[in-house]
């Protein structure tokens, strides 16, 4: 008896990262993203004078942080995630999380070392709610869960308002089991 049942939610750790990253994809597709050759700066012009080393960030693309290629410095792994050096700690107790990103160093050229960070993922859900005008969970809500009947999900939050997408997405197995369906289908579902 493991005291679950059908109809539980369970966290999904990081395969939240493939949510985002179809939504990044439903998004292209709809038309709100030109590709994934988009530069990830050109969604946050807001902080052009605030962030050092603005112009060797200008080249990282989307598929970049798809790609976990965007050379940005990220460590939640040295330290326990209840310590104050870790960047996850700091990404969850900043007031502006993406600026937190956003000002990290550039430590690798773009798009040539992969390093699995979860800033990257964490930008990237934020580039969906800049192109699209809809915060991630009601984008993703609106034209992926919907069209795959599912309604019993819950995404973690970060302040200032931000979707934590690189983890902790909850879903029931059978709707983890309808993305998995989708992606075996090439992107289709009941003909959509």
């Amino acid at each position: 008896e493991t005291g679950f049942d059908r109809n539980d939610t369970h966290t999904l750790c990081s395969v939240t990262k493939s949510f985002t990253s179809a939504l990044i994809g439903i998004a292209i597709d709809m038309g709100y993203i030109q590709s994934v050759e988009q530069k990830m700066l050109d969604f946050f012009p807001e902080y052009s004078n605030l962030i050092p080393d603005w112009l060797n960030k200008s080249e990282i693309s989307i598929k970049h942080l798809l790609t976990m290629t965007s050379g940005l410095e990220w460590d939640d792994e040295t330290y326990s995630y209840f310590d104050s050096r870790n960047d996850m700690y700091q990404l969850f107790n900043s007031s502006n999380p993406i600026r937190y990103i956003l000002l990290k160093d550039l430590i690798e050229v773009p798009g040539e070392v992969f390093a699995y960070r979860n800033c990257n993922t964490n930008v990237l859900g934020e580039i969906v709610r800049k192109a699209t005008i809809e915060r991630l969970d009601v984008f993703a809500e609106n034209y992926l869960f919907s069209k795959l009947g599912i309604i019993d999900f819950e995404w973690q939050m970060l302040p200032n308002d931000v979707v934590f997408c690189s983890g902790d997405l909850r879903l029931r197995p059978r709707d983890m089991a309808k993305f998995g369906y989708l992606f075996l289908n090439n992107g289709n579902w009941k003909g959509e």
